[in-house]
């Protein structure tokens, strides 16, 4: 027996909300996923205030970091 679509929508909302949740994936998204941090390794976790932006832009200075004398 066919589903109506309300029934469709309400399966294919509870599989979404369920990959969302146990954070499943297909193989297109985990191979997308790369990095070099060891297996069991974390970051560190940081909880310090972002820095301001200066108030005043810096002088205009070339791209390349070259100066010239």
């Amino acid at each position: 027996m066919p589903l109506t679509p309300a029934e469709q929508a309400v399966k294919t909302a509870k599989a979404r909300a369920t990959r969302e949740a146990r954070h499943t994936m297909g193989p297109a998204q985990k191979a997308l996923i790369t990095g070099a941090t060891p297996q069991g390794a974390t970051a560190p976790v940081t909880a310090s205030a972002p820095e301001a932006a200066p108030a005043v832009a810096p002088a205009a200075t070339p791209a390349t970091g070259v100066t010239k004398s």
